[in-house]
């Protein structure tokens, strides 16, 4: 039986993955135990909890939570628990709430946002539209890029993100000056980038750690594992600085005492033989490899699979028939380098898409406006822009059904990357 102090604790009915994730969301502290309809498994242990039967979960008369996926056989389970006096709730219905709240969030502000501050990147990646259709460089200016920083901390606070799917923050030539910017509003900022590093090299070791310094967060592009496949993936011959600078990168990061956490993310077009290599089994002592990748989107046609290497291959969809909308434009208030904001961060490098500017607008009048609450519910609406229509990239809005969401605020990170609390 329970003991004084842990009247407030809760079981989880169901041992199994849901309630391992469960069981995540509140902690060891809070779970009394397990319970499971077959009694043979009463006494073994899941997650270090006790498993009890339904006989003990009744004489004990606490919280339960119906970790079972199967909505039918969970309703059933729970209708079963209230009739003997069991307060319950299952694991879909919390499910159910973190989505409602999370949508309720992002129709009044974004998850997160993005800018970008230099429109160039040094790369001529294979699998990149960038190496076909060069834009017009431009670099936001610090004025304006200060402002929508603080506009975006005063406002909401949370999740930035520095750069951009088809530029690389590192080349920006007033970086420093935005990370003094950042620096001054960071106990309100969660800060991430991509890069794929060769940039870095500019950078002395102290200025590279003061950039470091105000990120929570990056994912770094390895584009091969040798110089061939390097430069066969990234379009330059740049194997040699990328290796030092990412060696750079975790002495820096253990000598300054960073806290900032690394993805290592492989594009390549041989699996098997990146995973068999020295270099990656290098990398992968002292970084997470985050995924190692062979499908790359086509930017519309843009990108032909004859230009691939052999290995590698394009991701094609059409998303006509689609009636969810996209997480994508629902989570992200992306701006451009010029000030204007698109509806989608991910590919619409050429600004087909304008929701609004910030040099006209503020951010909450942006992410509200009609143009912008158009564009997020496009699917439903049934009226696809046409880069939506064949995007490779569209990901439902129902990834934020995800109970590890629960608590989730922008000051936790990328919503996709967030960890049970």
């Amino acid at each position: 039986m329970i003991q004084g102090n842990e009247f407030n604790k809760i079981i989880i009915y169901g041992a199994g993955q849901a309630g391992k994730e469960v069981y995540d969301i509140y902690g060891d502290a809070e779970v009394y135990a397990f319970c499971e309809s077959d009694s043979s498994k009463a006494g073994s242990y899941y997650c270090g909890k006790k498993i009890i039967s339904i006989v003990e979960l009744l004489n004990e008369r606490l919280y339960t939570i119906i970790a079972i996926k199967d909505p039918c056989i969970a309703a059933g389970i729970k209708t079963m628990l209230e009739q003997k006096g069991i307060t319950c709730n299952t694991y879909n219905e919390m499910l159910d709430e973190v989505q409602l709240r999370l949508e309720e969030m992002t129709a009044h502000r974004p998850l997160d946002m993005n800018i970008e501050t230099i429109n160039s990147c040094p790369m001529k990646c294979v699998f990149c539209v960038n190496r076909k259709n060069t834009r017009i460089q431009n670099i936001m200016d610090n004025i304006k890029f200060e402002t929508i920083v603080a506009q975006y901390a005063e406002l909401w606070g949370g999740t930035l993100g520095i750069g951009s799917m088809q530029s690389d923050f590192l080349s920006d030539p007033i970086l420093l000056k935005r990370i003094d910017v950042i620096r001054r509003l960071k106990h309100k900022l969660w800060v991430h980038s991509t890069t794929p590093l060769i940039s870095a090299e500019k950078y002395s070791d102290e200025e590279f750690a003061e950039i470091l310094s105000v990120f929570d967060y990056l994912e770094i592009s390895a584009g091969g594992y040798d110089r061939e496949s390097y430069n066969r993936m990234m379009g330059v011959d740049a194997f040699d600085i990328f290796s030092r600078q990412l060696d750079r990168l975790r002495r820096l990061i253990d000598e300054y005492k960073l806290e900032l956490d690394i993805d290592i993310a492989f594009r390549t077009y041989d699996t098997e033989k990146c995973r068999g290599s020295d270099f990656y089994n290098k990398i992968s002592r002292v970084f997470r490899i985050s995924e190692v990748k062979t499908s790359f989107f086509s930017w519309f046609g843009s990108i032909d699979d004859t230009e691939l290497p052999k290995g590698a291959n394009l991701l094609k969809s059409y998303n006509s028939g689609r009636e969810s909308n996209c997480v994508v434009p629902n989570a992200t208030l992306a701006i451009q380098s010029d000030g204007r904001a698109v509806g989608c961060g991910c590919i619409d490098w050429l600004s087909s898409y304008v929701i609004g500017d910030t040099s006209k607008q503020t951010l909450d009048e942006i992410w509200n406006s009609n143009k912008a609450r158009e564009f997020r519910n496009a699917f439903t609406n049934g009226i696809l822009p046409k880069i939506c229509s064949e995007c490779a990239l569209y990901t439902p809005v129902s990834v934020l059904r995800n109970i590890k969401l629960r608590d989730y605020t922008s000051m936790d990170g990328l919503y996709y990357f967030v960890k049970a609390r």
